[in-house]
Formats: C-alpha cells, structure tokens, sequence
C-alpha cells in the first residue's frame, strides 16, 4: 500500500517468516498425520502400510478402540521434527541429509498405532488365511474381514476358487478364527433348546473351558466341526449332553462366509459350503473338462478313449484341481467329461458304458419280438411310451444295462471294453425278451389300478397317492430308469397297489392307519430328496424310495409278501443313514 491505498491486493505470501511455529503444526498435522502431500520418501510408504494393517486389525477384531487417535501420532512426528522445519520443501532438504544418519526415525511400528486399551490383541488370532487339507495336499485358502454389521459380507469371508470347490469340507471353517472362537462357542451354547442350555450357564465360561479341553487333547479343525467337537467337550466337562446346536440362531458375522470365484469373477456366495458346491457343480464339470481337452470326447461310438484314470489333477487357475473322468450317455453317442464328484463320475458312468455297448453289440429286437406273445404285444401298444418301437429300444437298453451290472466289471480300457461287450452279447436277446414280458405284465396291471382309482371316493387322500404311485412306477422310459433287481418286482408293487384300491372301493377305513404311516415316510423321503441336486438320486437315498414300495406292499397287500422284514422304523433308519452319506 502506499499512503493507505493498496497498489496490489490478494498476493500470497509465505506465512511460515509470520507464524512458523504455526506453519510447522499445520505441515506435520496436515502432511504427516493426515496425508495431504504428495511424496516418494520411502518412510511415508511403509508408514502407510503399517497403518493400512492397523485399521485391518480393527476390521478383523470387530472393535473401534483399536488405533490410537490422530494426536497420539502428531505427538509421534513432532518429536522427531525439527523445530525450524515448517513446510514440505523446509522437510524435504532436511530429510535428504538426515535419512542417511537416521533411516528409521519416522517408521511407525503396529505398536505404535495401537492403543494400550488394546492390549491383548494378538495379530495371529485373525490370520489372513486357513490352512486346509485336500486330496491333492494342503491349501492356503485366503480370509478376508469386514466389520459393517447389518450387511452381507459382514464378519469373514473366505474366498474359494471354483476349481477347488469339490475338494473343501465346510467343517474346519465351521471353528471360525482362533480371535472370534470363545464367542462363537458361546452363541452356539446359547443356541440349544432351554431345557438343554440351562444346563451350561453362564455360557462364556462353559465355552472358554470347552475349547481348552479340546485344545488339551489336540481336537481341532482337522478333525471334526466346532459344533460337534463341543458337544463332546462339554459332555466330557460336565456329564451333561449338548444337542440341538442351533445355527440358525448363531450371529452371521460368526459364520464364515464362502466367496467362489473363477479367473477373478465372483460366481456366487453364501454360508453353506456344500450347498454351494451342489449350485457350481455343472460349472465346475465345465471348468474341470475345458482343462483336459487331452482327455475329453464327444460323439463317440466305440472305445475311443484310450485307458481312462480313475482321477486326475489338473492346473486351473493356479490351483490342482481333482477331477474324476467318466463316460456320458449323449443319445446317439457317448463322450467323455470330467466331473467334480467321484459318485456323480460312477452314476454318468454307468449310463455312458450302457449305450456304448448297446451300440457295439447286435440288436436282438427283431428275434424278441418274434418270441412275445400276441397279448404281450397288444399290451405294450398301451404303453406310456409314445410308440412300441420306443418302449423296445428303451428295454434294450435296459436289458444291456442289467447284464452289465450282473458283469460287474470297472471298464477303463479297450480291452475290458471288448471283453464286456462279449458278455453282454451272449445273453442279451433273452433277458431283453424277458424285460418286455415283465414290462407287459406291469403295464396290464397299472391300467387295472387306473380304471379302479374312479371307484374310490374323490375326497379320499388315497386318489391322490395312489395315481402318484403307479405313475412313478410305469412312464415313458420306466424300464431303462428301473434297475433290474425292482423291475422285476414291478408287478407285485402294482398288484399291491391294485389290492389296496380295491379295498379302498369297498372299506376305506381299513386304509387309514397303513396311509398315515405311508404318508410319513414319504414326506421324509420328500425332504430328502428336495436337498439333493437335479439329476439321478445316489444308489442310498434311491433304495429307500424302493423300502416304502415294500412297506406298502406289507401295510395294503400282505398276502403278496413284502422282500424281506420292513417296517417305519427301518426306513426312518435308512434315510437318516442315507443323509448322512450324502451330507
């Protein structure tokens, strides 16, 4: 100004020759603290990581109390800063000849970022992976925290690749990380019915010591899951049993979520492993066969497959994946896929090896029907197949497929192959005439139990049952669907079903104490089988359906004989057998 009028308004100025004490606050609170600058001194990058791994620490502990405030670290830096030292470029010519004589000065350590409030935070309780065993060796499967309750990916998250899906089991997951343990045990204890629960308060304390003992004795995720690891912990403990864990009822962030990926891409998640791997499972028989074009066909119609392996690994995606090779039924072909599943391998199996040596061997239809009986061969225009010729290609291949399984040969070569194929030809043209006898026979007596269903009265739950029934039992393709060993009992399961229809006609209250068993069983078996994957139902859970066709036959028609002792208690028995097998 000159004489009290300004010559030039608005010119910055260095504030640091007016208030440097001022300026070297404002730097270290502002670049230093809070990151407002833009620098490649080596200590800042560390600094940041160190602090990254800080705030991760909070994620993973599920507390906010963790890390200092900002002013325990501005007391961290004006220690070391230099009085005279008020702005960057003041920082970084002082800096350059410092860094040699002190290279540590300004690196920040975990412990200096965490409050000593926090004590007893071990960084190893929340690791960033969980060591699992498969069968190709131990897997580093990647962990990732999230403390933002009420969303979806609240608590831990652990990332799967699809290709190593198949080989995981959900219960070394099921123990959580070593820092959310104790709570996880306790929320499980505090899920089991009331009658059971008042028997382990208070429950944090009954978990502490559960997980102690189990830690005493070398129990751990290896070797069972965490619910039924605890149960024994606490009945050892205590005397008393613990059953009826609840996960339901467990806080989410508690159980791990599963996050599966393929080449990057998140392909789906949720907190059931298995039901995961049921969902994927066509993808992963995609995946798994893209990676061993060297081993997978199409549209083949002899043994073009070389010796086939009853396993093999394959990279994908950076992992070693375990697949199971196995043929497929294609229709006018078979080829050769590779499957997640060993099981799902043996059932694709056996409907790819059928038509491969239907195809190979000599078609004895024409010799069969000249040997069938004109009333067998009017039956069978009655079929629900949509013409004769379909129903005997259908007991060909049925026909094929029993003589395969009495064989009961592993074919993984050319020269079994042959072999097989030799078998199946000697006796294939009289066991398919005897299929299409049997099929007439079955035929005849489901249309009886058709025209009798009308007689009994329309309210009645049995219309209902029964036409479910005997339609599950005659369909279009029943005969090559049938194992052998039941095609045969066909008859006596439709003549049982006949019976009870007639009685139902005439006395339906005699039908009402057999039909609540009946009912139970079958919505057991429902259930059961609503759990399970599309596609053919493990020979376990199949058999059972095969149990209640001999329970009705004892309940409605025991003049026709049941196979062997049944009763409600034996197939309740199975189907808790066949679920555990199939979990």
């Amino acid at each position: 100004s000159l004489y009290g009028v300004p010559i030039i308004s608005r010119r910055q100025v260095n504030y640091s020759t007016i208030d440097p004490a001022l300026c070297r606050e404002l730097f270290i609170r502002r670049a230093l603290v809070e990151g407002d600058w833009r620098t490649r001194h080596q200590f800042w990058t560390r600094n940041e990581e160190v602090r990254a791994e800080a705030a991760a620490l909070e994620e993973r502990t599920r507390r906010r109390d963790i890390l200092v405030d900002d002013e325990t670290i501005f007391a961290f830096y004006d220690r070391h800063v230099p009085a005279d030292v008020v702005s960057v470029a003041h920082f970084d010519r002082w800096w350059s000849s410092q860094r040699s004589e002190t290279p540590g000065l300004f690196d920040l350590t975990l412990e200096d970022l965490i409050d000593n409030g926090a004590a007893g935070v071990e960084r190893s309780d929340f690791p960033d992976h969980q060591r699992v065993t498969t069968a190709t060796g131990q897997v580093d499967v990647p962990l990732a925290y999230v403390f933002d309750p009420g969303s979806g990916r609240d608590g831990v998250t652990a990332t799967v690749d699809l290709t190593m899906i198949n080989q995981l089991n959900g219960d070394p997951f099921s123990w959580q990380v070593p820092g959310l343990r104790v709570e996880l045990a306790t929320e499980l204890i505090r899920s089991l019915p009331k009658g059971v629960r008042t028997q382990f308060v208070p429950a944090p304390d009954h978990a502490r010591r559960a997980l102690a003992w189990l830690s005493e004795r070398g129990i751990g995720p290896d070797a069972m899951s965490l619910p039924e690891a605890l149960a024994t912990a606490l009945r050892a403990l205590t005397g008393q049993p613990a059953d009826g864990f609840d996960l339901d009822k467990v806080p989410a962030h508690l159980r791990t979520t599963f996050e599966v990926v393929e080449d990057g891409r998140t392909q789906a998640s949720g907190k059931d492993l298995a039901a995961l791997a049921t969902e994927l499972r066509p993808r992963l028989t995609r995946s798994l066969s893209r990676a061993a074009t060297h081993l997978t066909r199409s549209g083949a119609t002899d043994w073009a497959f070389g010796t086939i392996p009853a396993e093999v690994e394959l990279v994908r995606g950076g992992h070693t994946a375990l697949g199971h090779p196995a043929l497929v039924d294609e229709g006018a072909g078979v080829g050769l896929v590779v499957h997640d599943d060993p099981v799902r391998a043996v059932q694709a199996g056996r409907g790819g090896l059928r038509r491969l040596v239907m195809i190979n061997t000599p078609d004895p239809t024409k010799w069969v029907v000249g040997h069938v009986n004109n009333t067998d061969k009017f039956t069978l225009a009655a079929s629900p197949y949509p013409r004769v010729p379909a129903l005997l290609a259908d007991a060909r291949l049925a026909s094929v497929g029993s003589l395969i399984m009495v064989a009961s040969t592993e074919v993984r070569d050319a020269a079994t192959f042959t072999a097989l194929c030799d078998t199946v030809r000697q006796d294939n043209a009289e066991r398919m005439r005897d299929i299409v006898v049997l099929a007439a026979e079955a035929i005849r007596i489901h249309q009886q139990v058709k025209d009798q269903i009308p007689r009994i009265s329309q309210a009645s739950d049995a219309v209902g049952d029964l036409t479910e029934q005997v339609d599950n039992l005659v369909f279009d393709g029943f005969l090559a669907a049938t194992p052998y060993e039941y095609l045969t009992e066909l008859p006596r399961y439709l003549r049982a079903a006949l019976v009870r229809a007639e009685t139902l006609a005439v006395t339906p209250a005699k039908d009402l104490l057999g039909a609540e068993t009946v009912y139970e069983v079958e919505d057991a078996y429902a259930e059961l089988c609503q759990e399970l994957p599309a596609g053919p139902l493990p020979d376990e859970v199949a058999a059972v359906g095969w149990m209640i066709e001999e329970l009705r036959v004892s309940l409605f028609a025991q003049r026709l004989g049941a196979r062997g002792p049944i009763s409600r208690k034996r197939i309740m028995n199975a189907l808790a057998g066949a679920r555990s097998l199939v979990a």
